[in-house]
């Protein structure tokens, strides 16, 4: 994805409602969108006042959401991501650089086109044979642990 197609976004939501809202506005918008003009939206939500747990529920929901087979909204075109600056995994340790993957400066929801996703993983195993999720999150391990946990946390820090 260019830098000039990603459509960055702030709202206003300091709940999950609101924010399931704005994602569910800023969705319509991306599909209704040419992807040569904004092929994924970064909505972020500074505001947020409820918990990383709360959040990373409301991730959680909206992802089983849109992979439900009859999908009402955008029907199977949409998948979300989310990321949230207190993010971490189960069975980590406490300052193991992985929990950044899915850290940022502010609670974000990132909204992508299912198509343009699952084109860039068929031409990667076309190409490979290999699965493109397994070599992004084995590339973004390395990377993290090169950078290390006090350098990302500097970068993160208000």
């Amino acid at each position: 994805v260019s830098e000039k197609t990603v459509r960055y976004v702030v709202s206003d939501a300091e709940d999950t409602e609101a924010l399931v809202r704005d994602s569910w506005q800023e969705g319509a918008l991306l599909l209704d969108t040419d992807a040569d003009v904004v092929a994924t939206t970064l909505l972020m939500a500074p505001n947020w006042a409820e918990s990383v747990d709360d959040y990373a529920n409301m991730g959680y929901w909206m992802e089983d959401y849109l992979e439900e087979d009859e999908e009402p909204i955008f029907e199977g075109a949409l998948s979300t991501a989310v990321f949230h600056p207190d993010w971490t995994f189960d069975g980590v340790g406490d300052k193991d650089p992985v929990h950044f993957e899915k850290r940022s400066p502010y609670p974000t929801v990132s909204l992508l086109r299912k198509q343009e996703m699952g084109r860039k993983v068929t031409e990667h195993f076309e190409r490979t044979g290999g699965s493109l999720s397994q070599k992004i999150q084995e590339e973004n391990t390395e990377t993290l642990a090169k950078a290390g946990w006090d350098k990302l946390s500097k970068m993160l820090a208000p």
